[in-house]
């Protein structure tokens, strides 16, 4: 679990698990697993302004181009990391002892069986898939912010990591 200490910015990150039949061969492949033939311009879902969809794609490649495959593992470190939205572990009187001590191990404990639950419904889900992963900030320029909290992967199955 990610606890902040001292300043806390408003900027966030957040990290895509992306389930895709195959890494991209190149960015035409990529621009056909995240959007339909004919689109040019990604809307921006807070700012009145667009991009190119070919600067998105770009955005996206460049962080894929070295990857391999996700493993299991790094899949469930990464969901894990995360904000995960999880009736139990939004209930922290869950997690207080006869003391009135919040037991944090017992909330982190959860946390990842949680995390490993989500990872492993997502692969059997998508069993025929690879997973990578990309992430993205809005304290890293505008395009950033808008593939962070908009709609550039709603075609491509993913799992998001929150890291608000």
């Amino acid at each position: 679990m990610k606890r902040r200490k001292g300043f806390v910015s408003n900027s966030s990150s957040s990290s895509f698990i992306l389930s895709i039949p195959r890494k991209p061969k190149d960015k035409e492949d990529l621009f056909n697993f995240m959007f339909f033939d004919g689109d040019t311009e990604y809307v921006d879902p807070y700012e009145d302004k667009s991009y190119p969809m070919e600067d998105v794609v770009s955005a996206v490649m460049s962080q894929l181009v070295d990857q391999k495959p996700m493993t299991k593992d790094e899949m469930v470190y990464l969901v894990n990391c995360g904000h995960i939205d999880h009736p139990f572990l939004d209930n922290l009187e869950l997690f207080k002892d006869a003391d009135g001590n919040y037991q944090w191990e017992e909330r982190e404990k959860l946390q990842k069986e949680i995390a490993e639950d989500v990872v492993k419904d997502f692969s059997r889900v998508h069993k025929n898939k690879e997973f990578y992963n990309v992430s993205f900030s809005d304290n890293e320029g505008d395009l950033n912010g808008a593939i962070e909290h908009g709609s550039a992967f709603d075609r491509i199955p993913h799992l998001r990591c929150s890291f608000h």
